[in-house]
């Protein structure tokens, strides 16, 4: 019952970690894109 509670435990967080990551990497992305937009509009009117 212990070694089934584990293994659930790790499953559980294996998935969420999985989830965490992609959702950094889509947040980064988002940022980076914002970041170069800010650049060239603020490059281009200088």
């Amino acid at each position: 019952n212990l070694e089934e509670l584990e293994a659930l435990a790790v499953r559980l967080a294996g998935r969420e970690l999985h989830a965490v990551m992609l959702f950094g990497g889509v947040l980064g992305f988002f940022i980076g894109v914002l970041q170069m937009l800010i650049v060239v509009f603020l490059g281009g009117s200088a």
